[in-house]
């Protein structure tokens, strides 16, 4: 074959490649405004654009089973936690600040019941997951603050490199793992990718239980432990010293329908609860539980309402939150969120901070 051939043929496979791609892009903006206590009355605009491509090695005709991802966020917009409601656990779960950065770029490959991804991840895309209590606001529901505010966690906003593992052992059960560098990346756009022992690592594994025996009703249970080794940073003398020696914990995650009548509607709760043991940490203990019901109005609509209280061991107190969140779905593709918030406590520490009134009005749309 002739190296005009070859070109020629490596030309149009890769054109074919690139023509596989899958774009997808989604925005989310939102008014929060502070009614009463916190810091001061007041609104703010927030919103976060996510850019993704894909590629699936298989329709791209490269090799079966792979998946290329690349995603790129942006966060602009004002603060409204550190401006407004003085909360720990922070109502917004878009809440980052004026940033570009790359959020996640990995390969994923399926080999019969076995998935192994590899790259830049967000620990929350396949961890600690509620199906129920991710369409809060709040972003404990997301993602319990004992595990967030105690180490250094690759999630929204800072991901890191690592590998993620799964394995579909039968039809109800799912073990996944991963592990990741110890220290996501502190450069802004999320390029700064450096490995080293002194970052340590973060360990988690999970375990995954989900039937419908009961009434043919859908229930997923989740029990998950992580590990974070140790971390060494250099303080202001320019030597290295010990962050922290280690950090663990576990977690428990429960989602069941408590009845479904298809198009006519469905009730669903859940409960979650976070512990890490450790003595010196102080935000040690999380809990969390509510209810969604679905088809209220709407076909797909969402009105759910759910306590998250993050409990602080320092202070003996804790900050609670009570939230009433109603999705409307206005096209196939946009969407609106009214949700409002009673934060009891605010920031969790004896203060002089009055209970926060906060409102958050968010729209959304997905392409």
């Amino acid at each position: 074959m002739s190296i005009f051939r070859i070109v020629t043929y490596f030309m149009l496979c890769t054109g074919f490649a690139l023509a596989q791609l899958k774009p997808e892009f989604s925005y989310i903006g939102e008014f929060a405004n502070n009614f009463q206590g916190g810091i001061k009355a007041g609104t703010t605009y927030e919103g976060l654009v996510n850019a993704k491509v894909t590629l699936n090695t298989e329709s791209s005709h490269i090799w079966s089973g792979g998946e290329f991802c690349i995603a790129v966020i942006n966060t602009h917009g004002g603060m409204p936690s550190q401006a407004l409601f003085g909360d720990f656990q922070t109502c917004s779960n878009i809440q980052a600040g004026n940033i570009t950065y790359l959020h996640e770029m990995w390969y994923h490959h399926t080999i019969a019941d076995v998935d192994l991804t590899v790259g830049m991840q967000n620990v929350n895309a396949e961890f600690i997951v509620s199906e129920n209590g991710g369409g809060f606001l709040n972003s404990s529901f997301g993602i319990p603050p004992t595990f967030s505010s105690n180490l250094p966690a690759p999630i929204f906003p800072h991901t890191a490199l690592g590998a993620t593992l799964q394995w579909k052992v039968n039809s109800a059960v799912l073990l996944q793992t991963a592990l990741y560098n110890g220290l996501p990346s502190d450069d802004s756009h999320n390029l700064s990718w450096k490995i080293s022992k002194d970052n340590g690592y973060l360990s988690i594994a999970e375990i995954q239980y989900t039937d419908s025996l009961i009434s043919k009703l859908n229930r997923t249970f989740k029990i998950g432990l992580y590990y974070h080794s140790a971390l060494i940073q250099m303080n202001q003398s320019n030597n290295r010293e010990r962050s922290f020696e280690k950090r663990y914990g576990f977690y428990l995650n429960a989602d069941q329908a408590i009845f479904d009548c298809g198009d006519e509607g469905s009730l669903n709760i859940f409960a979650q609860f976070c512990l890490s043991p450790q003595t010196e940490l102080n935000q040690f203990l999380y809990a969390g539980s509510g209810f969604v019901y679905k088809g209220l109005f709407y076909t797909n609509d969402a009105c759910g309402l759910a306590y998250a209280g993050c409990f602080f061991r320092s202070s003996k107190t804790t900050e609670s939150v009570i939230e009433l969140n109603y999705e409307i779905p206005l096209t196939e593709h946009i969407y609106l969120q009214p949700d409002m918030q009673y934060v009891i406590n605010p920031g969790g520490t004896i203060s002089s901070l009055q209970n926060t009134v906060a409102a958050i009005l968010r729209f959304g749309c997905n392409y």
